[in-house]
């Protein structure tokens, strides 16, 4: 028992270092900044991270720091905007994709047909056909810019 008290203590000092060691920050493909403990790629680089003490939280609930200047304010409406470019661009990209299957499934098919109130088929005529493949390439059209 004592054996395995000491090889505890042991391991908790050696691997002390370890839990100190920082985290990494990346950014990837789309511009999104990633944070971890395991290094993700070569673009990765080391952050220290400082733990707050108890005895430095304002225990009245308020914030202890100061406001944040004019300049830091604008570069995080900067990355703010920079992160819905980016999803917007993922939107955009997710989007363009659907409409560009669903034009190549309208233009397969050689005969389209709805469904009624009564749960049967009514085919649709070849100017209706051709109505919804136009929609499908104007929706290609806008999201494949």
């Amino acid at each position: 028992m004592r054996g395995l008290l000491v090889l505890v203590l042991i391991s908790m000092m050696v691997s002390g270092p370890l839990w100190a060691r920082g985290a990494y920050k990346w950014v990837d493909d789309d511009g999104v900044i990633h944070y971890s403990d395991r290094m993700r790629g070569d673009k990765a680089s080391i952050i220290n991270v400082k733990i707050q003490e108890e005895s430095e939280v304002d225990s009245g609930g308020e914030s202890s720091a100061e406001e944040p200047s004019e300049s830091d304010k604008a570069s995080a409406a900067a990355e703010e905007d920079k992160k819905a470019a980016v999803k917007q661009k993922k939107l955009r990209k997710a989007n363009c994709a659907k409409a560009s299957e669903q034009l190549a499934a309208n233009e397969s098919m050689s005969r389209m047909y709805r469904t009624d109130k009564k749960g049967e088929r009514v085919y649709l005529s070849d100017k209706e056909r051709g109505d919804v493949i136009r929609r499908s390439l104007d929706a290609v059209k806008y999201w494949c810019d």
